[in-house]
C-alpha cells in the first residue's frame, strides 16, 4: 500500500507540473467551463467589420440596446494590448458596468478581451470574469466572424450573452448597411445611423448566425 501511495503521489505531482507548464492560453481553453460560440457573416469587407470593434463611436451605436437604454458616459475602447474598455449604460432602469482589457489585438484578424462585470450587476452569474475572442475571416466582399466567450458561471449567464451578442450583430448589420448606402452617395439616407452616443445623458445609473454552447465535461 505504501508503494501504491507513493506512485499515486508521484503521478499527481507530474500531472500538476504538466498543467503548470502549459502556456496560459492553453490552460484557459482546457479549463474553460461553460462557453458560447457564435458565427456570423457580414456583407462588408473585413477591415470595415473589424473597425466596428475598435472605434468607440461605432461601439456606441451597435452595443446600446435600441429601446429604453442610454449611456451614462461615452464608451471607452482603447484597442491595443493592455488597453482598457468600459461600457456603462442604463437599460430598462437597470445599471450595467461592463469593463476589462484587450489581451490581443491583431488587425484585422483577431481580438481577445478580458470581459468582466461586477457583483451588483443585473446580469446572471455576477460577478463575471470571462474571455471573449473575436476572429475575422475575409470571404471576398464578405466577412465571417467567429465570437467565442469562455468561463461563464452558469447557463443563464451564457444565455443572456447569446441573446445580447445576436442583438449586437443585428445592429452591426444596420450600421454597415447605412455606411455603405451613405458611401454610395445617398446622403439623404434615413437608415439606422444614430448619433455618436445615442441616448447619452450625464449621470449614473444579409447574414446568418450559428451558435453553439459547450460545457466542461
Amino acid at each position: 500500500m505504501k508503494r501504491l501511495g507513493k506512485y499515486v503521489a508521484v503521478g499527481a505531482i507530474l500531472l500538476f507540473a504538466t498543467v503548470r507548464s502549459l502556456r496560459p492560453e492553453w490552460r484557459r481553453k482546457t479549463f474553460m467551463g461553460i462557453s458560447l460560440r457564435l458565427e456570423r457573416t457580414f456583407a462588408a469587407p473585413r477591415d470595415k467589420v473589424f473597425g466596428l470593434w475598435t472605434d468607440p463611436k461605432a461601439v456606441a451605436q451597435w452595443f446600446l440596446p435600441p429601446d429604453q437604454a442610454r449611456w451614462t458616459e461615452p464608451p471607452t475602447f482603447d484597442a491595443r494590448p493592455g488597453g482598457r474598455f468600459s461600457l456603462r449604460l442604463i437599460s430598462r432602469e437597470a445599471f450595467y458596468d461592463l469593463h476589462g482589457t484587450f489581451r490581443e489585438v491583431r488587425s484585422p484578424e483577431k481580438l481577445v478581451l478580458n470581459w468582466q462585470w461586477d457583483k451588483d450587476s443585473p446580469l446572471a452569474g455576477s460577478p463575471g470574469d470571462t474571455e471573449v475572442s473575436i476572429e475575422f475571416f475575409a470571404r471576398g466582399a464578405r466577412t465571417d466572424v467567429v465570437l467565442t466567450q469562455f468561463e461563464f458561471g452558469n447557463e443563464e449567464s451564457r444565455g443572456q450573452y447569446e441573446r445580447g451578442w445576436n442583438r449586437c450583430f443585428r445592429e452591426m448589420d444596420k450600421l454597415l448597411a447605412a455606411r455603405s448606402w451613405k458611401a454610395s452617395g445617398h446622403h439623404d439616407c434615413e437608415g439606422p445611423a444614430r448619433k455618436e452616443y445615442p441616448g447619452y445623458r450625464k449621470g449614473r445609473a444579409g447574414s446568418k448566425t450559428v451558435s453553439a454552447a459547450t460545457r466542461k465535461s
